[in-house]
């Protein structure tokens, strides 16, 4: 009773938030993660309709593991309050500068640069951050335009409704500094050398083989903590335990 009860709370909560923005989760696929995602996550998906759960191989370190693969970012945000209709573009233009040199001087690397405002209808307590329209990196009358319709289809899009009658507020300038390093891919082949001399060689991703993946020779396998070489005239078996046999040809 207690299970089915914490599994239903669960689920209720995905409904809330889900309802919020106007989302069905019922074509979705629910991703279960943390050491106890998976133990509530095919009960959660009954709960609300959900046909297919999907559990990362690496689920109890789901979020350590997406913070060493995520971007290195750096967000530098400045308050400037002031109805949209009365805002000084100069002055806009001048703190978007200073937070720009804040943001690349903090992250100390090439970066691309996402410039947002922090816009709400009056009365709001709560804004939302909008992409600002920029030329250049420069704000115009007319990218402000068009960040407040922007706004106005944020808006709409996550609280079902917009109010085009009421001038917005804006409320903070922000620069988001996103690092450009080229995260590094596994080739799919590269030239290995067997026999005395090099030789084009696939390579796999072994956490990628299923049960029953054939391999032949020469090939090379990457898996975490080593890598299975395949020589010429071999060939590679993967079993239903993850394991590989390697059987030789004749000489």
């Amino acid at each position: 009773g207690i299970f089915r009860l914490v599994n239903a709370n669960m689920a209720n909560a995905v409904r809330k938030v889900s309802a919020g923005r106007g989302v069905d989760p019922r074509p979705l696929v629910l991703v279960a993660f943390g050491g106890n995602g998976p133990l509530h996550a095919g009960m959660q998906a009954a709960e609300l309709g959900i046909r297919r759960v999907f559990v990362p191989k690496l689920a109890p370190a789901f979020s350590a593991l997406g913070l060493l693969l995520s971007d290195h970012v750096v967000d530098e945000m400045r308050s400037y309050v002031s109805p949209v209709g009365r805002v000084e573009l100069a002055r806009v233009n001048a703190l978007l500068g200073e937070l720009e040199v804040a943001a690349r001087r903090a992250l100390g690397r090439p970066a691309r640069l996402e410039r947002l405002a922090a816009l709400c209808y009056p009365g709001q307590t709560f804004d939302l951050p909008v992409p600002l329209q920029t030329r250049n990196g420069t704000i115009t009358s007319r990218g402000l335009a068009e960040t407040i319709e922007r706004f106005h289809r944020t808006h709409e899009e996550l609280h079902t409704y917009a109010c085009r009658e009421e001038e917005p507020i804006l409320r903070a300038l922000r620069v988001k500094a996103v690092a450009t390093d080229e995260k590094p891919a596994l080739p799919r082949a590269k030239r290995a050398f067997f026999g005395g001399r090099l030789v084009p060689t696939p390579v796999y991703d072994g956490t990628k083989l299923g049960p029953g993946t054939t391999i032949d020779g020469p090939a090379l396998v990457d898996e975490p903590f080593t890598t299975v070489v395949v020589y010429p005239g071999q060939q590679a078996c993967v079993d239903r335990f993850g394991n590989y046999t390697v059987t030789l040809g004749r000489a």
